[in-house]
């Protein structure tokens, strides 16, 4: 951080520039940055990025003007208090919730030795409502503060448990951070529909005399432990709370990033009140519309007393019923006489001849039922012809040389092969020459005999015969 951010930084919180950050500087600081810089995650509904990087932590903060939650807020503190000289410490913290802890990495806080050799102090300016002052990390006992007494207290695991008026606000872990440590977390606090970052927006600060907070588009301000609540009725008067209040020029109203569901039993905005009639439905009592009234006919129903289309007139006999006086169709039916109307009185389908529809084989086509032929390709796309691969072109015999023409054309002749030819291999010969016979002795000795009786041609030469 150059020495020009480092003025505007103190600039924006409304303090003169300390030379030393001993541990009564970490006290004013901690209390000055709550007062001036709001914890808020309007970014998250605005549709800004959230990087965790120290120019645009800086650039956020103290240019813009703006908040931010725990990564950013405690993020810029930090690089605030390593460039006054403090040893800094970040670690992580899992926030308790619903009687159990958070995911890891779900909080950032601060863990400072001063300038003066004082402390370690939790320096915590990004958790909302907590302690205004830093706290003494290595105490074990009760420590007051405005916002209420805090305890540290050691776990079996070695994590440290802060408690607020003997309510668990979150766990440390005491191994040190890095701030590229938290972006995994960060970006699943801003973007996933289970982090409460997503749900609704927020915006809080402290005062002199309590608090002031923005959630939704409820203004709540604390003031001497008395709260008050005030619906912001447009648009216009949310802009001008966050102007007014927090210091932040907005252009429009952050919309929820993922609206919590409405509660079971409860009717969701702008539908109507239990009891009251649908917008667009009758009254009650009324007939409904498309409905007849009462006493008139329905569309297309027929008059009373008048047959129905189709049904046979009153007192002739049904349709495939015998006509009265013939002689029913069939061996008499044995017990009471039926009471059914003609009509239910029908032979079931099931009785009713079947009529065999016989399809025409497909090699032979019939020419009234066109669709069941099988189609060519040609019939698929008449329009498209089917393109056939004409192969390599031909070569022109005119442009090969005049001694080799080639052995696709009629005629042609290989060229003379020239140079030694190799000696044909004949079976029982070795392919490499033959030495001469040497002198044997044993021919030498035996007058008479020739070096060929005594001598056996082998593999490698002559040898003389055994035996």
């Amino acid at each position: 951080m150059d020495e020009t951010t480092l003025d505007a930084y103190f600039a924006r919180l409304a303090v003169p520039r300390p030379h030393t950050a001993d541990a009564v500087n970490l006290h004013v600081l901690h209390r000055a940055h709550q007062m001036t810089v709001p914890f808020e995650n309007l970014s998250i509904h605005l549709g800004e990025p959230i990087v965790l990087a120290e120019h645009d932590l800086m650039h956020k903060i103290v240019h813009r003007r703006r908040g931010g939650f725990c990564y950013e807020l405690n993020g810029a503190m930090a690089i605030l208090l390593e460039t006054m000289g403090a040893q800094v410490r970040r670690v992580a913290a899992r926030v308790y919730g619903d009687g159990h802890t958070g995911p890891p990495f779900d909080h950032m806080a601060l863990v400072v030795q001063g300038t003066d050799a004082s402390g370690p102090w939790l320096i915590d300016v990004g958790f909302g409502s907590h302690s205004v002052y830093p706290l003494l990390y290595d105490s074990r006992h009760e420590q007051d503060d405005p916002a209420g007494r805090f305890l540290l207290v050691d776990t079996a695991d070695g994590d440290v448990d802060v408690l607020k008026d003997g309510q668990p606000q979150y766990r440390i872990e005491p191994r040190e951070r890095s701030l590229a440590d938290f972006g995994p977390t960060c970006w699943w606090q801003a973007t996933s529909p289970a982090s409460h970052f997503t749900r609704s927006t927020i915006c809080s600060r402290l005062t002199k005399d309590g608090r002031v907070s923005i959630s939704g588009r409820t203004l709540i301000t604390t003031e001497g432990g008395a709260r008050t609540e005030t619906e912001l009725a447009d648009d216009a008067a949310v802009l001008a709370a966050y102007r007014e209040h927090f210091g932040i020029v907005l252009d429009q109203v952050p919309q929820d990033l993922f609206p919590p569901p409405h509660a079971p039993g409860s009717p969701a905005p702008g539908s109507p009140a239990p009891g009251s009639p649908a917008p667009g439905s009758p009254a009650p009592g009324s007939p409904a519309v498309g409905s007849p009234a009462v006493g008139s006919l329905a569309v297309g129903s027929p008059a009373v007393g008048s047959q129905a289309v189709g049904s046979p007139a009153v007192g002739s006999p049904a349709v495939g019923s015998p006509a009265v006086g013939s002689p029913a169709v069939g061996p008499p039916v044995s017990g009471p006489p039926a009471t059914e109307s003609p009509v239910s009185a029908a032979p079931p389908v099931s009785a009713a001849p079947r009529l065999a529809l016989r399809l025409p084989s497909p090699r032979r086509p019939s020419p009234l039922l066109p669709s069941l032929r099988p189609l060519s390709p040609r019939r698929l796309s008449p329009r498209l012809p089917i393109r056939r691969s004409p192969g390599p072109p031909p070569r022109s015999p005119r442009l090969l040389p005049p001694r080799f023409p080639g052995p696709w054309l009629p005629g042609a002749r290989l060229p003379a092969r020239t140079g030694p030819r190799r000696r044909p291999r004949f079976p029982g010969r070795p392919p490499f020459p033959m030495p001469p016979r040497p002198p044997s002795p044993a021919a030498r000795s035996l007058p008479g005999r020739s070096a060929r009786s005594i001598m056996n041609r082998g593999p490698t030469g002559w040898v003389p015969r055994s035996g």
